[in-house]
């Protein structure tokens, strides 16, 4: 996946499986997310991270061609560095 593929999602809102009986098939997990433009959209799970690994306000990738979650980003801050 090339970095122009992909555009960043704010906020991960809710996640739902279609099938819960069929841990293995990854591309069933629906997830909700708030993109940066305003706009609320569901977007399916291509397999690239097993379901229920993402929470409530995790950031997200999403491919810009097939709307489709592509990986986990890392969180806006650092827990250590706050607490410093």
């Amino acid at each position: 996946l090339k970095e122009k593929d992909a555009v960043g999602a704010e906020n991960v809102t809710n996640t739902d499986k279609l099938d819960s009986a069929d841990e293995q098939n990854y591309g069933d997990e629906l997830i909700v997310v708030k993109a940066l433009s305003r706009f609320t959209i569901m977007v399916p799970n291509a397999g690239f991270m097993k379901p229920g690994v993402l929470k409530v306000g995790d950031l997200v990738a999403i491919s810009r061609k097939k709307l489709k979650l592509v990986e986990s980003l890392p969180c806006k801050y650092d827990p250590g560095v706050k607490v410093l």
